[in-house]
């Protein structure tokens, strides 16, 4: 399970089938879910969202209510055992048929805070779910969107074309922008919808207001 720096991101992906292996069971999923909300209190974070794919642990025979019920308990006794505020995110693989199952699933699961798409990249495109991408959407699902590690148009395809409020990796940006002379060109309207966000920090704030207005039910939070 070592990091392959110089393989392909599909290749690194195979460390996961590990982790995934031992857990199968609801006290196995109950028991990560608290220990990543101490690890994560323990180095200084105050907010999290943790984000996994529902279907891969239903090898052993668990439901999706099981699954998903074993990470929410686990994150409300880790909020009030950690002090620390946290949400999850549900998230279907680039490489599977079953994005529109787990975006039922968010609707159907009020706890869940958004959606998200990962997996490996080449081949894989995240238009291939656009049906998954519209429902959320449509249904007011926070939709995070991982993409851009390896494919150069992946940042168009989850900012533009998928309406994603939020990019994971996305760093291949870096080679869609420009810079001469002091000044910043683009080299395609992603890019440059991504930089002209009129106000970037109140993007922010208003992302995490929201979701955190559905994990602790408050109606104003001050930042």
């Amino acid at each position: 399970i070592q990091p392959k720096p110089d393989k392909s991101l599909a290749i690194n992906l195979e460390a996961w089938d590990h982790t995934i292996g031992v857990m199968q069971d609801q006290d196995s999923i109950y028991r990560v879910t608290m220990e990543a909300l101490e690890d994560l209190s323990n180095d200084g974070v105050v907010y999290a969202e943790l984000r996994f794919a529902p279907l891969v642990h239903t090898f052993k025979g668990l439901s999706t209510a099981e699954i998903i019920n074993s990470v929410v308990n686990g994150i409300k006794d880790g909020m009030q055992k950690f002090d620390i505020v946290a949400g999850v995110i549900l998230c279907a693989m680039r490489q599977e048929q079953n994005s529109l199952d787990v975006v039922n699933l968010c609707i159907e699961h009020k706890d869940v805070v958004g959606f998200d798409l990962a997996g490996p990249e080449v081949g894989f495109s995240v238009l291939n779910h656009k049906e998954a991408c519209t429902l959320a959407v449509e249904n007011n699902i926070n939709v995070t969107l991982h993409a851009d590690w390896e494919v150069p148009e992946g940042i168009k395809e989850v900012v533009l074309d998928s309406k994603a409020k939020r990019v994971g990796h996305g760093s291949q940006i870096i080679n869609d922008i420009s810079f001469e002379n002091g000044a910043i060109s683009f080299n395609n309207d992603a890019a440059k919808y991504v930089f002209n966000i009129r106000d970037a920090e109140k993007n922010v704030k208003d992302s995490a207001e929201s979701v955190m207005r559905e994990v602790i039910g408050k109606t104003n939070i001050d930042f």
